[in-house]
Formats: structure tokens, sequence, C-alpha cells
């Protein structure tokens, strides 16, 4: 049988990018993790066919959280000014970071240190709901722009992302 993946292993990082260089920021606060795929579909009638066919155009991914607030964690301080600012525009963009921790790239190395790992650079960040009484920020992260598939190397729990595939011993 295979092993469970468990929540802890796929990780969402927003990130500030100064001088062609991204710092990262864990979300560790957050109660939801919904990733949605959003797929998006076409449907055309082939006078060939008895019914209509479906086809997939592409994808256009978002991703709902739930951020429990305390103040002082990098995350809140990450996210609350932009729900405070009510950041529209370029103002709402953000990079956003998931590594798939489960899927480590190290073959069968005892530590794993590069993971399958996904970038949106131009993600944008849309408040929806504060809740004073639960605590809580909610927001949605949709990945304008499509996605960056790479992997990343984590040094001392520091992601860096490189777009493409990784070779074992590179």
């Amino acid at each position: 049988m295979g092993e469970l993946i468990k929540k802890h292993k796929i990780a969402l990082f927003v990130g500030d990018t100064t001088g062609g260089a991204t710092s990262w920021t864990r979300i560790r606060k957050s109660t939801a993790f919904n990733l949605s795929m959003n797929p998006v579909t076409n449907e055309f009638d082939y006078i060939a066919d008895e019914t209509p066919t479906t086809e997939l155009d592409h994808y256009a991914p978002s991703l709902n959280q739930s951020l429990t607030m305390y103040k002082g964690e990098p995350d809140y301080e990450k996210i609350f000014p932009k729900f405070f600012n009510m950041d529209v525009g370029s103002d709402a963009s953000m990079p956003v970071l998931i590594v798939f921790f489960q899927e480590g790239l190290d073959s069968k190395a005892e530590t794993q240190t590069h993971f399958k790992a996904w970038q949106a650079p131009n993600a944008r960040f849309v408040a929806n709901e504060l809740d004073s009484v639960a605590g809580t920020l909610t927001c949605d992260l949709y990945f304008n722009g499509g996605i960056e598939k790479g992997y990343v190397t984590v040094t001392d729990g520091t992601p860096v992302f490189t777009e493409g595939s990784y070779t074992v011993g590179a």
C-alpha cells in the first residue's frame, strides 16, 4: 500500500521580488488549502457525431486560503497589508510557490533537498472576508498568466525555484 499524502507535505509560499530575487514566506497558519484547477472547456457538436464533444482548452488554477490571524506571524504580516490596503491591479500581484514535498527528486537519497514545484509569478491576491469572531482572513490566489513547472532546492528551510526538470547529480 502506498503512503498517504498528509497536509504538511504540500506547502504554499508567497513572495516578494526585489532585484530579480524572490524571498518566500511560507503560509503556516491557514486552515484551508483548496487548490481548484478550474478547467476551461469548449463543447463542439460535430456533424459526424451523435452527441457533442467536450474539449479541454486549459486550466485556470486558484487557491482558497483561510488564514488564522496571529499578529507577528510572518504569514499574517505578509497577507494583512494586502487586505488592509484593498490592493487591486498590479498592487494585488504576488508570486506564489507551491512545493510538493512528497515528490522528492533525489532518487533514493535519505535526505531530500529537491522537490517538484509550481510557481505562479503573477498571482493575484483577492481578499474575501475578515472574520474577527473566528480570527480568520479568507482570500483567493488566482494564478494569472499560468504556472511555471519546475523544482525547488531547499537549503536551511529556504526554497529556491528553478523552472524545468531536475537531473539527479547535476
